[in-house]
């Protein structure tokens, strides 16, 4: 019997890139962010992201191709210069903080991204997430905001990644209002002079942005300001999803999963409602609230029943409950974390230090003088230490191991060397200058 064909519409392209056709997830506190990243550095956050699993309880270490993180199609390669500025770029990426927006609406900043490791010869970088972005990117049961790299893959500007998840979060409700004060501060125009004025915004920004949204994604968006007076004071977007030529990359599987890991609001209660609730109550605990009334068939009136709920404190107690087992799990997760970035960092140190004491016990030992060997051993042949008394015999006779030379060496630069030299002897002193980090 013939097994007919999957439609061309609904098949994937079995030579597209597997990263492009990985999934997005971030909590919808991290999507609605202040971040200043380039975009390259979107790109290989992007890309790092898309390699955490949607049951991952902790983090590891995500290999990001250069290639990809500039957007280039496959076989295309880099000139050593460019090759090594985006190299540097990425770099950077370890000394950036991104802005979340506490429950009392104030901007509070944290590293993201811990570190980023280039290895010579590799045509990749090596990216670790902070402890502090646990929250925001693992294990994430609700209120969160899912997408496809495919979607994003082929944006040439960097506010166009920021608006579209800012739309993205709101397409299953269809529209979004947001203020045009807290959109330039998202996306860290909010100092700019020249970007207060809507029409400048509008024109250099919003415009390109939105066809390229509309162009290379799966959104279609429009949108309109809203006035008071003659002021712009917020911009109403409307979202349509599931329209964008991104869409011949997937298979029915594919476009069931996608919608099936949307945030639990889907529409559930209108976007002005849920707005207002959230001002008042913290998004954690509506989206929890939710969560658990969009389980009961009994509840026809979701919104009456929730604004009920929340003024009652209906579930307080299991949120309460909910959120200290939350935060114990997350406090193990992030010690654990923790303990092992500090092992990380001790091994690569150890091996930085090791090759910094070979490369000092060498440069000393050039400088030493056939008399200072003999203060040396007159010194130390009558030694209480036996290690010692034998290091002298070996020198003595001509035979020194490497052990003996170390030894004389290091007695040569604790006597005669430079003050620096002599501390950056001591791993501990070493962990210190050379990396801010205490031993």
């Amino acid at each position: 019997m013939q097994i007919q064909e999957e439609p061309t519409l609904y098949r994937i392209n079995k030579e597209a890139d597997k990263s492009k056709g990985r999934m997005i997830r971030k909590a919808n506190k991290l999507v609605n962010s202040r971040q200043n990243f380039t975009l390259t550095q979107q790109r290989a956050i992007i890309l790092a992201i898309s390699q955490i699993k949607a049951t991952d309880d902790e983090f590891t270490t995500y290999r990001v191709k250069i290639s990809e993180a500039l957007g280039l199609e496959e076989g295309v390669s880099l000139k050593g210069a460019q090759y090594r500025q985006v190299r540097e770029e990425l770099s950077k990426l370890a000394k950036t903080s991104i802005d979340i927006k506490s429950d009392d609406q104030e901007w509070e900043s944290i590293n993201f991204i811990s570190r980023v490791r280039k290895e010579r010869g590799k045509d990749y970088v090596s990216v670790e997430f902070s402890v502090h972005a646990m929250p925001f990117l693992l294990n994430l049961k609700g209120n969160y905001t899912s997408y496809f790299v495919q979607n994003v893959y082929k944006f040439r500007k960097a506010h166009s990644i920021r608006l579209y998840e800012l739309c993205k979060q709101y397409a299953k409700i269809g529209s979004r209002i947001i203020d045009f004060g807290l959109l330039r501060d998202i996306l860290y125009l909010g100092d700019s002079e020249y970007y207060k004025q809507y029409g400048r915004f509008n024109r250099e920004v919003l415009k390109p942005c939105v066809k390229e949204i509309n162009e290379t994604s799966d959104l279609n968006l429009s949108y309109s300001p809203i006035k008071e007076g003659r002021k712009v004071v917020r911009i109403h977007f409307k979202v349509q999803s599931g329209v964008g030529p991104t869409k011949v990359l997937q298979s029915r599987k594919t476009i069931k999963r996608e919608a099936s890991e949307t945030s639990p609001v889907s529409g559930a209660i209108p976007q002005k409602v849920y707005e207002r609730l959230v001002g008042k109550y913290t998004e954690e605990r509506v989206q929890f609230y939710l969560e658990l009334l969009t389980k009961r068939p009994d509840i026809k009136n979701i919104s009456a029943y929730l604004i009920k709920a929340l003024q009652e404190s209906y579930y307080e107690e299991d949120f309460r409950i909910s959120r200290k087992v939350q935060e114990e799990r997350l406090e193990r997760i992030r010690a654990k974390q923790i303990r092992d970035q500090r092992k990380g960092q001790r091994e690569e140190i150890s091996h930085a230090f090791d090759l910094h004491r070979k490369e000092l016990l060498l440069r000393y030992e050039q400088r030493m003088e056939a008399s200072d060997i003999e203060v040396f051993t007159f010194l130390f042949e009558e030694s209480d230490n036996a290690q010692e008394r034998k290091y002298v015999k070996e020198i003595r006779a001509g035979e020194a191991s490497r052990l003996a030379k170390n030894f004389c060496v290091e007695w040569y630069i604790r006597e005669y060397g430079d003050k620096a030299d002599v501390r950056l002897l001591d791993v501990k002193h070493f962990s210190k200058a050379k990396y801010n980090f205490d031993w």
